[in-house]
């Protein structure tokens, strides 16, 4: 009797066992299957120049000079002007975040001075930026994972496909210009989501 229930204790045991190494090995091969990939393989992104851009308290301009900038004059710091591409690797669509991140200077002009456009590439205003009502860097959400950014934009981009957009920031014409030197200082990226 004692043989039979060390029989059966063994086999039990062996189950629960082969049943735990398939369970562990079906969940490694459903989870990798499922994954969304988040490598900087997914995604290709270019800037025209570099991604940090200054904007300088010297010439506050109007909203309707700000949705015309054309990259000219760019370097004299009164107005920033990136041309963005993104290029999907994937055989899949991919959503994609626009973050700004502000470099933290001691003359540093206040963020509800800075005002963001964001464009295709034909010049049509991307969704958020439709509005009358242009953003400012304080209007900008702050990204939970990474608290020091505010997100300018979320996307997504079809499988192979390219998409170019159109970034123009600059110093609101509510600023009040004095004799001091300001500026605002930020880097621009873009991540898969």
């Amino acid at each position: 009797m004692l043989k039979k229930n060390k029989k059966q204790v063994v086999t039990a045991i062996s189950i629960v066992l082969i049943l735990f190494v398939l369970s562990f090995v079906f969940s490694i091969f459903y989870f990798n299957s499922h994954k969304q990939s988040n490598s900087s393989d997914d995604i290709t992104v270019k800037f025209d120049k570099s991604k940090n851009i200054i904007i300088t308290s010297d010439l506050p301009i109007s909203d309707e000079l700000g949705k015309k900038i054309d990259g000219k004059g760019t370097d004299t710091g009164i107005q920033g002007y990136m041309e963005i591409s993104i290029t999907n690797n994937l055989s899949r669509t991919v959503e994609y975040e626009i973050y700004i991140n502000k470099i933290q200077l001691s003359d540093e002009i206040r963020g509800n001075y800075i005002k963001y456009y964001l464009t295709d590439e034909a010049d049509n205003p991307l969704k958020g930026f439709e509005k009358n009502a242009i953003p400012t860097y304080n209007d900008l959400p702050v990204l939970m994972d990474l608290p020091s950014s505010n997100l300018l934009y979320r996307g997504t981009i079809k499988e192979k496909e390219k998409q170019k957009l159109i970034l123009r920031s600059w110093l609101s014409d509510s600023y009040v210009v004095s004799n001091e030197q300001h500026s605002f200082n930020y880097d621009v990226y873009v991540r898969t989501k």
